[in-house]
């Protein structure tokens, strides 16, 4: 996880991999995940978490937890592993890089690899073709006089979908 200093508050931001970042980079990092802090954010870039907004964030993608609600539907996923051995001032259990993983491939840095969709963490466009702002389904004003304000709040997932509605009190 980064941190951003904006005004007197921190605020977390996710992270991806931005090009050039290589394969060979990440699975040093993972070699590294017992020596304390393995630097994954040192090859990662970061976003602003603005509230009210979220991400679509397919099976496969690097990314924190951040600090501010954010709509982040996912899929379920037969994978957990935590690749960033260091969060805040707390030390990540070596048992979460390798949950959920087979038996015979325990300790396989390669596994951990081919579980990430590579072009999806690379893709110099994830922004935009990820990141939702609220889209009203109706114009405000018209939705106002209506006494609700309804917004698309999830729709670049294949998956998922979701719309905010708030009653306006009268």
């Amino acid at each position: 996880m980064r941190w951003e200093e904006i005004g007197e508050e921190l605020m977390s931001v996710g992270y991806l991999l931005p090009r050039p970042t290589t394969k060979e980079q990440v699975l040093q990092c993972l070699k590294d995940f017992e020596n304390g802090d393995n630097k994954i954010t040192s090859i990662s870039q970061a976003y602003r978490l603005d509230t009210g907004t979220g991400w679509d964030v397919p099976t496969g993608v690097l990314h924190t937890p951040g600090s501010l609600c954010t709509y982040e539907p996912q899929k379920a996923s037969y994978v957990f592993a935590m690749y960033q051995s260091l969060t805040g001032d707390s030390i990540v259990p070596v048992e979460l890089l390798w949950k959920n993983t087979p038996e015979e491939r325990m300790h396989d840095f390669d596994l951990l690899i081919e579980v990430m969709d590579w072009e999806l963490n690379v893709d110099p466009d994830f922004k935009k073709n990820r990141f939702m702002t609220p889209l009203p389904v109706r114009s405000m004003e018209e939705m106002q006089a209506d006494g609700y304000l309804e917004k698309w709040i999830c729709y670049k997932s294949d998956a998922f979908c979701a719309k905010e509605l708030t009653i306006l009190d009268n």
